[in-house]
Parts: structure tokens; C-alpha cells; sequence
């Protein structure tokens, strides 16, 4: 998928604020994660023609 790159970008943050307490960052990003997930997952579903 062209998308996996952005998913694995706020993997990344989240692990990071996770690991250096930021926990409110890390739920946000959590949060974040799954609305790209959606929304990547709608555009392929019904891509822009």
C-alpha cells in the first residue's frame, strides 16, 4: 500500500513519546493512527477518479 509509510511514521512518534513521557502524545497519536487507518482505507474503497 503507497500509505504504509505514514502509518509507520506515527508508529514511530508514538513509540517515541511513549518511551520519553509524553503519554497524553502517545494516546493522541494512538487516536491519529486509527483516523489515517480509516481514511486511507476509504480511499481505496472508493479511490478519486
Amino acid at each position: 500500500m503507497k500509505s504504509d509509510w505514514i502509518l509507520e511514521v506515527l508508529a514511530d512518534m508514538q513509540t517515541f513519546a511513549a518511551t520519553n513521557g509524553l503519554p497524553l502524545l502517545a494516546t493522541q497519536l494512538e487516536t491519529t493512527t486509527s483516523v489515517a487507518i480509516a481514511e486511507i482505507l476509504d480511499t481505496i474503497e472508493d479511490p478519486v477518479t
